[in-house]
């Protein structure tokens, strides 16, 4: 069989195939290493794979439950290196050539902050925010009682309010953080340089305003960004100039990324964290162009440690509390409670189905896809998320918690989305604004990286890999919801275009019964 190649040298699938059959040879690879020809059967023979995809993630999650989780992943991140080309050579191949002691063809570019160190702050969507380091406790057990995140997110930043030096500059010396998607609405970038850390910022080229603005930013704070750039560039440069130059393309430059990140590493602590993101096809491709790299500075850097943020919506185990807070929820009868009934029965639970963790292998297991986001998504997430529990299982330290759904411009941009994300929170949940989420998770994944009794922490003793992820959830009520997270998003949509119509209905109103009024 003949390798799949491109008119540029970047990374895209094997043979041509398309990500349906490279996400599908990973997943048949993962239940495969389980025992679970059943499930890889399923996976291969599905042909409705866009609309039906939803339903093996959950099998495939299920399974790690009852068997070795890290062995699925371990097997399923080495499928994705057969199922990705770069040109004519396997991922594989290219993988195994790359040397992060080499050369990465870019030069660095160093933008020291000249900003004084503030009070961290946090603009939760919570009365009197923004609230400050030692107000952060009293906030979070306001959404801890909404069921918008759990306890462990207060306990953190309950050690945090009383040892307030693991934020400092100071703290975060030790630490070289390498951010991939340092542009990102949802990346710590921002929050890392406000604490006066030192940031290896790597995002695309061609986006001049966007490396300006980060650059501005960075001069006005206490810490310092340094930023990938063509070796042409003076170090005299300014930064208009550097804004032209900086930046590269993980999809063509990651084994570069590598090297530029362990070059530029300080000497210090290196954290990887991955922000990612693209539409459709192109978020499967980035992700593994990004889990190459991310592999080959954990080979050259064996101290690394990794910080990422899971989405709401995925599949998850879930805190005993959590379901029965759920469970409690959809039993309470209340005003809107026979209209929601009478949708779930007439839609045959196709909508407001009620939100029921599966026990599997003593874990409560719980759907919270969205099937409209699309396999892509699907399969993109779980790339990094198998990353993340092989690194730990390697000895890495890894930080890597539920973040809320968050009102960021590419949210709001779809109007379909939109809706649905403001609609939500008639069913409880509270969608967060970028910076609220990108402050918080930031400093969750400090506290992760600096207390050994954290999950972060590769020598705390879990019951499950997956527990990773448990702690320090921001779900955003998902997880507490009395119904199933895709069963809800659309009829909030509709709910919110019903709310911003009715003005304009009470306005018609008006006129039409003025108007009829006037005729008699």
């Amino acid at each position: 069989k003949s390798r799949g190649s491109c008119q540029i040298m970047n990374v895209t699938f094997e043979g041509g195939s398309g990500s349906t059959a490279a996400a599908k040879r990973c997943l048949v690879a993962a239940a495969s290493a389980l025992g679970r020809t059943d499930i890889a059967k399923a996976v291969d023979q599905e042909k409705a794979w866009r609309t039906q995809y939803n339903k093996h993630f959950v099998a495939i999650h299920k399974s790690c439950c009852e068997g070795d989780a890290v062995k699925a992943a371990r097997a399923g991140l080495n499928t994705l290196r057969g199922a990705f080309v770069m040109g004519p050579a396997l991922l594989r191949e290219v993988e195994t050539m790359l040397d992060p002691a080499a050369s990465s063809g870019f030069a660095a570019a160093t933008i020291q902050g000249s900003g004084k160190p503030r009070p961290f702050q946090c603009a939760l969507p919570t009365p009197g925010s923004p609230v400050e380091l030692p107000d952060l406790p009293d906030a979070i057990a306001t959404l801890v009682a909404q069921g918008v995140a759990e306890d462990s997110v207060l306990q953190s930043v309950t050690r945090l309010a009383a040892n307030p030096d693991l934020l400092s500059p100071t703290s975060l010396k030790q630490f070289t953080f390498a951010i991939l998607g340092a542009g990102s609405q949802m990346g710590p970038a921002r929050t890392l340089l406000s604490l006066g850390a030192t940031v290896l910022g790597v995002d695309l080229s061609g986006r001049p305003a966007m490396w300006n603005d980060l650059i501005a930013f960075a001069r006005s704070s206490p810490g310092t960004l340094v930023v990938p750039v063509d070796p042409h560039i003076g170090e005299t440069a300014s930064d208009a100039t550097v804004a032209e130059s900086a930046g590269c393309d993980v999809l063509k430059d990651f084994t570069a990324v590598a090297q530029w990140i362990v070059a530029n590493d300080g000497g210090r602590r290196l954290v990887v964290g991955t922000f990612l993101y693209a539409d459709g096809a192109l978020f499967s491709r980035l992700a593994a162009a990004a889990d190459v790299a991310v592999a080959a500075v954990c080979r050259a850097r064996p101290g690394t440690a990794l910080m990422g943020l899971c989405s709401p919506t995925e599949v998850f185990n879930v805190p005993e509390s959590a379901q029965a807070e759920a469970k409690r929820r959809y039993a309470t009868f209340g005003l809107h409670t026979p209209w929601e009934r009478t949708v779930g029965a007439i839609s045959r639970n196709r909508y407001l189905e009620q939100n029921v963790a599966e026990q599997v292998a003593g874990h409560l297991v719980q759907d919270s896809q969205v099937w409209s986001q699309g396999p892509n998504y699907a399969f993109a997430k779980l790339v990094q998320r198998w990353r993340n529990i092989v690194a730990r299982a390697d000895g890495h330290w890894v930080s890597a918690s539920v973040a809320p759904a968050s009102l960021t411009v590419s949210v709001m941009h779809n109007p379909l989305i939109r809706a649905g994300m403001l609609g939500c929170q008639h069913f409880g949940i509270v969608p967060f604004e970028p910076d609220a989420s990108n402050q918080l998770m930031t400093v969750l994944a400090l506290h992760d990286l600096q207390t050994p009794s954290s999950a972060a922490n590769p020598n705390t003793e879990l019951s499950h890999p997956f527990d990773l992820l448990m702690e320090n959830a921001v779900h955003g009520g998902s997880w507490r919801c009395a119904y199933r997270t895709n069963s809800y998003t659309e009829v909030s949509a509709v709910l919110y275009g019903l709310q911003a119509a009715a003005p304009y209905a009470s306005f018609l109103g008006g006129a039409l019964t003025g108007f009829l009024r006037s005729r008699l």
